[in-house]
């Protein structure tokens, strides 16, 4: 998985999950984002106000770390309506699934190249569609690497003008905020992960941090054997 994290400035309340890159190949040996050889969770909060009275977003993805139902199975288990917006992908290896609060039933996501914005799963905004495109040519080209996804990831072109939506912010935050990597005083892009998964089992985790002015201000790395289920 390849994912950008978007705050305001100065914390880190309501994180939203931003032009997340998924790719979920046929083969689980390969190298690949969002891995399809082990068990996995990731929660993508949408844009929403928060009503009082709601459910974490987070013991969606914990309760599935601790439960024995498939992935398909789970997301159909979840009460929607006691959480604000999310996206919610699951794997346990064999499979990965796709639910969201916003658009109604769990899917199972075959072999393939998607795309997750602040909506749903495959929205056609032009930093969606852009991001798959690059994506799906470092996979052509066996280019999928850490440093490549970073790359990708770090795209600060604006979109088109057309697709802007200025109804409830000034057009120049509206259009800031259709490039993939956001930079803005008051919100903006903050951190960046790329997830890889090889051959062997062995994973890798890389964060890069930034701040108000996109300008990087540190980096995690860590990198782990698979773990089966219990």
């Amino acid at each position: 998985m390849a994912a950008q994290l978007k705050t305001p400035a100065g914390g880190r309340t309501n994180p939203t999950f931003w032009a997340a890159a998924i790719c979920r190949l046929a083969d689980p040996g390969s190298p690949c984002i969002a891995p399809a050889d082990s068990l996995q969770s990731a929660i993508i909060a949408t844009h929403k106000p928060t009503r009082p009275g709601l459910q974490s977003r987070g013991h969606l993805v914990t309760e599935f770390l601790r439960c024995d139902a498939s992935p398909f199975d789970y997301l159909q288990s979840i009460n929607s309506s006691d959480y604000s917006g999310f996206n919610l992908l699951v794997s346990d290896g064999d499979s990965l699934s796709y639910l969201s609060n916003r658009d109604g039933e769990a899917r199972e996501l075959a072999p393939g190249i998607y795309g997750l914005s602040n909506a749903t799963l495959d929205t056609p905004w032009d930093k969606v569609e852009r991001s798959k495109r690059g994506l799906q040519e470092l996979v052509r080209t066996a280019r999928v690497n850490e440093t490549s996804l970073m790359r990708l990831l770090g795209d600060r072109d604006k979109g088109p003008v057309d697709e802007v939506r200025s109804e409830r912010l000034p057009f120049a935050t509206a259009h800031a905020i259709t490039a993939p990597f956001v930079v803005l005083p008051e919100y903006g892009t903050r951190c960046s992960t790329v997830v890889l998964a090889d051959r062997s089992g062995r994973w890798s985790f890389l964060e890069r941090r930034f701040d108000s002015n996109g300008n990087r201000t540190g980096e995690s790395q860590h990198s782990f054997e698979r773990v089966d289920r219990l």
